[in-house]
Parts: structure tokens; sequence; C-alpha cells
């Protein structure tokens, strides 16, 4: 596990931040064609169940897991009182430093659960198409979810990108992703960690929002070496294009979590 010093003690001093993403159940049920059904060529469904803060975060890693797909997630500023659940009794260790009442809240957005059913060919088991799958679980969640999310293709990749998300004062705004924005990296000699560190630092400055680094796969960003650096470059295509050096070939994906309690984004990276 990779964490920013600063987020990490302020993590321990007050909450597991990563921990309130588990509270989670997932489902797959593989529905099989009755016998005697009327073709052999009819799709098999599947279907895909979450339940949690973030449940297209977790169908989304469960597609992953399920097909190999790369499929980011990107939240939305989840900052309004109807959208957020307030687990302080839950998660956090110290409340016994407090009065009753008076100890400082933890909110994680307030989720809940998400299905969706999809087609799979007979003979792989597999959608004939990612995009459709997920297209189909963006409009499941845009009904009635607390935010929108939009799909974007990158090469290999699917992003799932927040689009709009209720204000503090619950009128409905829209968002430009912080991985949006235009940075500029200076090139040195720095190793992975590093040019994640000025990433994050440079997505910071033009965003206006900060943006740590959360978790992620340490011995690779130590041990790899690099002088790249950014002029005026979209932060997402900067990314990729690195994380993909380090890998040598796609293989890398990411969760960009928005803790509301501290306004601030975490970037989760993970392998696929």
């Amino acid at each position: 596990m990779l964490k920013d010093e600063h987020a990490k003690n302020h993590e321990q001093r007050n909450y597991p931040l990563f921990l309130l993403c588990s509270l989670v159940v997932v489902l797959v049920v593989i529905a099989i064609p009755p016998v005697g059904a009327s073709s052999m060529h009819e799709p098999d469904k599947v279907r895909l169940s979450v339940n949690g803060p973030r449940p297209v975060a977790l169908a989304a890693e469960m597609l992953e897991k399920s097909y190999g797909w790369i499929v980011t997630y990107e939240d939305p500023p989840f900052t309004h009182e109807s959208d957020l659940l307030d687990v302080t009794e839950t998660v956090r260790r110290d409340l016994d430093k407090f009065k009753p009442g008076q100890a400082p809240k933890v909110f994680v957005p307030r989720g809940g659960q998400l299905a969706l059913e999809f087609d799979v060919e007979p003979a792989t088991q597999r959608p004939a198409a990612a995009d459709l799958v997920i297209q189909q679980l963006l409009d499941a969640y845009n009904l009635d979810g607390p935010g929108t999310l939009r799909l974007e293709r990158n090469g290999q990749r699917l992003h799932i990108i927040g689009a709009s998300a209720k204000d503090k004062d619950g009128v409905w705004t829209a968002h430009q992703s912080v991985l949006d924005a235009v940075i500029t990296i200076p090139p040195q000699k720095r190793t992975g960690m590093m040019l994640l560190q000025a990433f994050c630092a440079a997505v910071s400055e033009a965003s206006h929002t900060p943006v740590l680094i959360g978790t992620g796969p340490l011995n690779l960003f130590v041990r790899y070496e690099t002088e790249a650096g950014a002029s005026n470059q979209n932060a997402r295509d900067f990314l990729i294009t690195q994380l993909d050096q380090m890998t040598g070939r796609a293989r890398l994906s990411w969760q960009l979590l928005y803790d509301s309690n501290r306004k601030m984004y975490l970037m989760n990276i993970h392998s696929v």
C-alpha cells in the first residue's frame, strides 16, 4: 500500500478512509438458458448486483476482474447532505476523546444498491462489447444516483468520469474532472513515485482541488526511473502514457475518490 505521508498521518489520527470503501456486498449470478431454449445462439444473461458507498466503482472493479477490461473511475464531488452518510460512530477509533456527539463527523457517499443485467456470448461467456455494458451501468446509476457519470474511451481504457452532482445547497451543478486539467511538469530525473507526486501537485494547482496519491503498486513506482515531463498537456492523457511506460503495456487502472470531509481527491492505482 502506498500513501502520501501527510494523508497517511491524517488518516491515522482520524479515520480509516479506505476501509469505508470495503463496506460492500458484491454478487454476480450467471443465468443459464433453460433446457429446450429456442436457439443455441441466444445470449446468456449475467446479473451484476453491488451495494456500497460507490456502487459504480465497485461494479467497475468487478468487471475488470471478470473480463480483464481496464475501467477507471472518477467521483464527482459529493457535497450535499442528502448524498452523504454519517459513519462517524462506525469508523472513528477515538470517540472516547470527545464528549458524546462532538467528535468531528466522518461522511461517505450514501450510495446504495445497483443492479445490472447484460448479455454474454454462450461460447465465450463474455459480453460482445465492453462499452455497451459500462454504458448500461451508467444509465442505471444516472436515473436516480446522487450524481451523474459519463463514459469515455481512450485506447484500451474505458473511463467513468463524474459529470455532475448537487452542490452544498442542493443545486445540480456540472462537474469538470480534475483530470481534464491542463498541466505542466518540468522534465527531470525521477522515480515513478516522484513523478506521480509531481503529477498530483500539478493537477492540484491546475484544478484548485487537492489531489493526493492513495494506494498503488509501491515496488513498481519506486523502481521505475524516468525523465518525463508535461507541457500544457491533458492530465488524464499524461497519466495514461506514464503508467503504460512503467509497465510496458496497458495494465494499470485507477479510482479517483472524493473525500467530502477534506474536500480533496485520493488517487488509488491498481493492476488489472
